[in-house]
């Protein structure tokens, strides 16, 4: 059953709504923003069977998957388990439909913003949150991320503290994210609400981990529930952000150093905690070390790196400007403990 519009339909409604949103730009505005995690609605259900739907799944089928015979979309959305090949086509059939609606969006508001002159951003911008490459993305929300990145200008992965995600899982998830677009457009939402935003330095070391997986940047969802040290915590990233810009947004992964923190009593072979995490981001002239603790309970761990650069190497904190580890030739761990925070970011400079 569909309780929202048809995902196929490019009728007078439709056009003149997308004419309608993107007339925006007659105040000035380029950069338009929007959320729709789920087209039509929550309880959309399987998505139309229309008969116009009907016609473009057997086009997109011969032209997508040619090796899969036609079924009927009711007999595929009824027999979903029997037909998986199918059902997982269909899903990639009606990701397209949003790709193309997304992509007139985009041609729509170019036009308004030539025709206005609008100039809040350099180019027109059109971002959509959600956008994940995750099956319930692709199932619940029909969005395709990858294909999306090839359309719109911010594909926005959204970490739902909320909802109980942890910090972990998001850095996790959103990694995939960053591998699968390539690295194109590729954004992260959070939001200020539940218990882990409440926890301090929790958000910080979000935005951070966005940021060192190779995220060009994040948005804030419930941003005006938020308290003031949420905003300070904000702030301190964007600091650190315009001051090593350069190394965050064009710096490379170099995965210079790691940490292995064991958990459990095996004396041999112990077991590493999946909560304490490292990532590092390089340039010709200076390097970024995060390293995160999501633990309940924070201990001192080792800091390990490898043969990649096995020069001294002196590291100031990114906030303090002091000096946090000297390493001299030959040494390969450090050892340090995040009392007070989940997050610390090291910098050192190269070249003398």
């Amino acid at each position: 059953t569909r309780s929202g519009p048809c995902p196929s339909y490019r009728g007078p409604g439709f056009t003149e709504g997308i004419h309608y949103n993107a007339a925006i730009a007659d105040s000035g505005i380029s950069w338009i923003q929007s959320d729709e995690e789920e087209f039509g609605g929550g309880g959309y259900g399987q998505a139309c069977v229309c008969s116009r739907c009907e016609d473009r799944w057997k086009k997109w089928l011969k032209e997508n998957r040619p090796m899969l015979n036609y079924l009927s979309p009711k007999e595929v959305v009824a027999k979903q388990e029997k037909f998986p090949e199918h059902w997982r086509a269909w899903l990639w059939f009606r990701a397209s439909l949003t790709t193309e609606r997304y992509k007139l969006y985009k041609e729509e508001l170019e036009k308004a913003v030539a025709k206005y002159g609008a100039h809040s951003s350099p180019k027109p911008l059109l971002g959509w949150w959600a956008g994940a490459v995750d099956d319930p993305t692709l199932e619940v929300c029909m969005q395709d991320g990858r294909a999306l990145a090839n359309t719109i200008d911010q594909v926005l992965l959204q970490h739902y503290f909320r909802y109980g995600l942890s910090h972990r899982r998001f850095r996790e998830t959103f990694r995939r994210q960053y591998w699968a677009l390539n690295g194109r457009n590729c954004y992260a939402a959070m939001d200020s609400e539940g218990e882990d935003a409440n926890v301090p330095g929790n958000m910080a070391a979000a935005a951070l981990e966005i940021l060192f997986a190779g995220g060009s940047g994040y948005s804030i969802w419930l941003g005006p529930y938020m308290d003031t040290r949420q905003w300070s915590e904000l702030a301190t990233v964007n600091d650190l952000l315009a001051q090593h810009e350069g190394t965050l947004l064009k710096g490379k992964d170099t995965d210079l150093f790691r940490c292995f923190a064991t958990e459990g009593k095996e004396a041999i072979f112990p077991a590493w905690s999946p909560d304490v995490c490292t990532a590092t981001r390089e340039t010709e002239t200076e390097g970024l070390l995060l390293i995160t603790d999501y633990r309940k309970e924070r201990k001192p761990v080792w800091v390990e790196r490898s043969l990649k650069d096995a020069g001294p190497m002196t590291l100031v904190d990114a906030l303090t400007g002091e000096q946090a580890v000297q390493l001299t030739a030959g040494q390969w761990d450090f050892r340090i403990h995040l009392k007070d925070s989940p997050w610390k970011l090291l910098v050192w400079k190269k070249g003398g």
